[in-house]
């Protein structure tokens, strides 16, 4: 472990907003996506139907891109959960 001072409970708040923001975009994603399933089937020309089939691939991305985004912060908070448990661990050992 490295000397730097490291606040565990920032890491594990940050982590937690993220995740939040995440879901109201992934959230919003899918709003969006359903809203021109919704569009598609009331429009009744090609080119319509060509930009919601856009919106649908859009939406599809953007989900992607954040779970691909999120994966490292959830990483992240592994290694602080982990690092508090051995932190409190080691304190317990010395307090006996």
């Amino acid at each position: 472990m490295s000397s730097k001072d490291r606040d565990i409970e920032a890491i594990k708040t940050f982590c937690k907003q993220f995740q939040q923001f995440c879901d109201s975009v992934t959230e919003d994603a899918n709003k969006l996506k359903n809203m021109a399933y919704y569009a598609e089937g009331s429009l009744k020309d090609q080119v319509g139907r060509g930009v919601t089939q856009k919106v649908v691939e859009f939406s599809d991305e953007l989900i992607q891109i954040v779970d691909q985004g999120m994966e490292p912060v959830r990483e992240l908070e592994r290694k602080a959960i982990q690092m508090e448990e051995d932190m409190e661990r080691i304190q317990s050992e010395l307090e006996r």
